[in-house]
């Protein structure tokens, strides 16, 4: 197979380069146009009659891997796997999307849950201060009602028991 003229000149490209970095960043090229001529290879290859054995001896692969990685050449759906990326990272998007909103509302109740918190905190304050007066008041009655007892007993008893 003739090597395609555009991958010869991204190599020229490439060798040309004066700096290390920006052969890098032109080789990048190089790779992409190699694997397209590559994939123009084994579509010709299966369309002769090689097998994907054959192919994956050839890639120095084994058949499932080379299937795997070129059957959508050979069975037309290269265009369906970039629109299956695209509708990927569409459904990506909306996860996204739907996470933050969800995130929202989890800050949302959060905050309500905080905010309910702090009233039952200042309930729970109250009642104990309400608990605290009515036991107040309670000892106060027992404290009474002992003295007034202990006087009703002395009354009875008389003068000589004082």
């Amino acid at each position: 197979m003739p090597i395609p003229e555009s991958l010869r000149d991204l190599l020229d490209a490439t060798d040309a380069e004066s700096h290390p970095v920006d052969a890098l960043r032109s080789s990048r090229g190089l790779f992409q146009e190699v694997s397209e001529w590559q994939k123009r290879i084994v579509a010709d290859a299966i369309e002769s009659g090689a097998t994907w054995e054959e192919v994956g001896d050839a890639l120095g692969t084994t058949r499932q891997a080379a299937w795997g990685r070129f059957r959508n050449v050979i069975e037309g759906t290269e265009d369906r796997s970039r629109l299956d990326e695209e509708e990927v990272n569409s459904l990506n998007q909306q996860v996204k999307e739907q996470v933050r909103a969800l995130r929202l509302r989890l800050d949302h109740f959060d905050e309500k849950w905080r905010e309910r918190q702090g009233d039952l905190k200042k309930k729970i304050r109250e009642l104990e201060h309400e608990r605290r007066e009515e036991r107040k008041e309670l000892q106060q009655d027992i404290s009474s009602l002992q003295s007034s007892l202990r006087e009703e007993i002395r009354a009875i008893r008389g003068p000589a028991a004082r």
